[in-house]
């Protein structure tokens, strides 16, 4: 379903299925990676997240082929390249987009979670720690660390979350040593945060799926 024209973000969504007793459940909010869709990620929703209703949104940048991107890529001589000012315009637009969800639903969600791959790790955890709002979980799945992110964290916002880093060893897009250097940036931060590597490569395997969905089962903080 396309969010309607105030949304700053178009989106696909999925209602809780697991939730029957809940008049209000929880949300999870999805971002998807470089050349995917907002479709890529919600076919993971019954899986990982049943007791929720799910938002997966598309990024602004049109690369043709339904394919999109929350910023432009390029092989540099130092490793990834990528424009800043795409990279802070993606953020706003997400950030906005989180905060229209209430008014999609027609009530404010008792909990609400992000989701994010890739280049869409990046925007869940800009949204998730750098201001204050109601997200309390954060899965970010094969992502390189934002430049910039640690200069807008938000002190007592990055302190109420739950952070779940997961990465494939055999990840040739996005090395796993870039996981572990999230890792450490987010606990010096002060976050919490729960590393799991998986033999698989820049994906999202089923013994991750298992992890993500307990997780997002577990209590917020």
């Amino acid at each position: 379903m396309d969010a309607p024209a105030s949304s700053p973000l178009l989106f696909a969504t999925q209602k809780a299925t697991d939730s029957a007793e809940l008049a209000e459940p929880p949300c999870l909010l999805m971002f998807h990676g470089f050349g995917a869709n907002e479709y890529d990620l919600l076919g993971l929703s019954s899986s990982i997240a049943p007791q929720y209703n799910v938002f997966s949104f598309r990024a602004p940048i049109n690369l043709g082929s339904n394919q999109f991107a929350w910023f432009n890529l390029e092989a540099g001589a130092g490793g990834i390249e990528y424009d800043l000012e795409e990279l802070d315009e993606s953020i706003e637009l997400v950030n906005e987009a989180v905060d229209f969800v209430p008014t999609i639903l027609s009530y404010s969600p008792p909990e609400t979670s992000v989701l994010g791959f890739s280049q869409g790790g990046g925007m869940a955890l800009a949204t998730g720690i750098s201001r204050d709002s109601e997200i309390r979980k954060i899965v970010v799945a094969s992502c390189l660390w934002p430049d910039g992110l640690e200069d807008i964290v938000d002190a007592e916002q990055i302190q109420k979350v739950k952070i779940l880093l997961i990465h494939g060893i055999n990840d040739a897009m996005i090395p796993i040593f870039e996981a572990r250097k999230n890792q450490q940036k987010l606990e010096q931060l002060g976050a919490r945060v729960d590393f799991y590597q998986f033999n698989m490569s820049h994906e999202i395997g089923i013994e991750a799926t298992g992890v993500i969905r307990s997780f997002l089962a577990s209590a917020p903080i």
